[in-house]
């Protein structure tokens, strides 16, 4: 899978809904043509939002959106085959999108629903706080701290897509790629702060989020804000869903670090069944490049490779 980065959801000049931003679409045809030239069977998704990025302009609906997007991605030179749903907070504290609205969150689940039925891969990335196996509690700000680690940064969610997950038919989304790297992460937290191995931790981490009966969330009474439940739900992501976000770390030590070859152990240890369906990496551009401060350098589809043999 290559997810491209990144569209914007808006509302065009002419008041509709519409599509902005993105790569060179003429470059994500090459690509993916001569990725297939090398019968090298890919899927391509197309990012929506990323960091600092606006949310979708709340006055369409996500069939609206759904709607829209597919107008524009048939009329692209390769269309993409789905999209990834990246929607993050911002730098300025003071951003209207450092909350998610109920409105927004049933865009995107309406949104996905509708495109799903049109034969699209959805997926969604969010970052660990957003999905935060550790916790029962949920709210709708981006603008959370830890009390117990880093608590000066406030710029964490709280299961904030676990809501997504919760309230859209089951299966709705293909695949789930958490954010290890979050910045002052809980994964962070654990291998920096505690001490403990990398692959002990991807192991106890995956299997908390996909084997027994997953973990409760309490939603609390949502019945005046909008949202579609409300109240305790258990939330489990089957290991066919989920996938692991990977970055190369940085000189500060706030991005969780963790080398492909701890991966590999973690991956061998654990049952087959069990495994997360995938491994993913910010990103193509840095591949072998310098790693986590240092003059190591990393190429991660190699490294990957050399357990997973899928290529």
């Amino acid at each position: 899978v290559v997810i491209w980065f990144a569209i914007n959801l808006i509302s065009t000049d002419d008041g509709v809904a519409g599509i902005s931003g993105g790569p060179d679409y003429d470059c994500v045809a090459s690509v993916a043509n001569e990725i297939d030239s090398l019968g090298l069977e890919t899927s391509h998704l197309i990012s929506i939002g990323g960091w600092d990025a606006p949310h979708p302009d709340a006055s369409f609906s996500g069939s609206d959106y759904a709607k829209a997007f597919n107008e524009w991605n048939l009329a692209l030179p390769r269309p993409f085959d789905g999209f990834d749903w990246d929607l993050e907070g911002n730098d300025n504290s003071d951003s209207e999108y450092n909350l998610f609205t109920s409105t927004t969150l049933n865009q995107m689940i309406d949104m996905s629903v509708d495109s799903k039925a049109l034969g699209y891969i959805v997926t969604m990335v969010p970052a660990q706080s957003y999905l935060d196996v550790t916790t029962s509690e949920f709210n709708l700000s981006l603008l959370n701290n830890y009390q117990d680690y880093h608590s000066d940064f406030y710029y964490h969610g709280m299961n904030c897509y676990a809501y997504l997950i919760v309230a859209s038919p089951q299966n709705t989304f293909d695949l789930i790629t958490v954010q290890l790297y979050e910045s002052w992460s809980r994964a962070n937290q654990q291998l920096i702060n505690y001490q403990v191995p990398a692959s002990n931790y991807l192991i106890s981490w995956w299997h908390q989020m996909t084997i027994n009966n997953g973990w409760m969330i309490d939603f609390g009474d949502n019945s005046t804000n909008g949202l579609r439940i409300s109240g305790k739900h258990s939330i489990i992501i089957a290991p066919s869903c989920l996938a692991v976000g990977f970055s190369r770390g940085d000189n500060q030590g706030k991005s969780a670090f963790i080398w492909p070859q701890d991966v590999g152990i973690a991956y061998e240890d654990t049952e087959v069944s069990l495994r997360p369906r995938g491994y993913a990496f910010w990103n193509i551009a840095e591949e072998g490049g310098t790693a986590n401060g240092t003059n190591a350098t990393l190429a991660f589809a190699p490294s990957f490779n050399e357990f997973l043999n899928i290529r």
